[in-house]
């Protein structure tokens, strides 16, 4: 029997659904946080090519959500076309993609790094989510000039196996080669920058051995 998507808050009631949306939301957090994704410097550090930590989680959690997508819509016990897909509104998202990149770089942080930091009293996160409801203030009140360009260029729900007409098994074939791939950088730029920070320390251990046996 194919199905939809479980609505647990439908499946469970209140206050029971709700209870396990915010045991799901601490879990999150708390791993988020033992990954290291709770500093900035490990999260920008992506973007200098150092530390592939956050790139890692995620693409593993992106694989594992869509292979056991794909394999349950294979075995017809779950309708992946009852999933609803966010709607596509180009040009306004390629903005704010932008704004966003932006503020990652600057700040460090997406929003729910920032408040796993903020719960950690780091002044930075403290910050950042100052700046997040500043700017989500700010756009409000700008919303009726910039509802034109908001609701621009509407393409509707789209998916890469709609897009290039293709069966989701090959997106999944193509997402999985590429993070493989990108693991594979990932480790050997780390150990790159491994091989270079230690690199100091020998020859600071060589020089030093000299003067050692020459007081022995």
């Amino acid at each position: 029997m194919t199905t939809g998507p479980i609505h647990l808050q439908d499946l469970l009631g209140m206050p029971l659904g709700a209870l396990v949306f915010a045991a799901v939301g601490f879990l999150f957090g708390f791993l988020l946080e033992r990954g290291g994704f709770g500093d900035g410097r490990n999260i920008v550090a992506v973007l200098y090519l150092r530390d592939f930590r956050v790139p890692k989680v995620m693409f593993s959690a992106i694989l594992t959500l869509m292979a056991g997508a794909y394999l349950l819509g294979a075995l017809r016990v779950l309708d992946l076309t009852a999933i609803d897909a966010p709607h596509t509104w180009l040009l306004p998202q390629l903005v704010g993609g932008l704004i966003f990149g932006f503020g990652f770089v600057i700040g460090g942080y997406c929003p729910g790094t920032a408040v796993v930091s903020a719960v950690n009293r780091k002044l930075d996160g403290l910050a950042y989510l100052a700046g997040l409801v500043v700017g989500i203030a700010g756009f409000a009140v700008a919303y009726d000039p910039l509802a034109d360009f908001y609701n621009s260029t509407a393409r509707g729900a789209m998916t890469f196996p709609g897009w290039l007409g293709v069966n989701p098994g090959w997106v999944l074939l193509a997402a999985a080669l590429f993070a493989f791939a990108f693991f594979g950088f990932g480790n050997r730029m780390e150990a790159y920058w491994a091989r270079k920070a230690a690199a100091p320390a020998g020859r600071e251990a060589e020089s030093k051995a000299p003067a050692e046996e020459a007081r022995s």
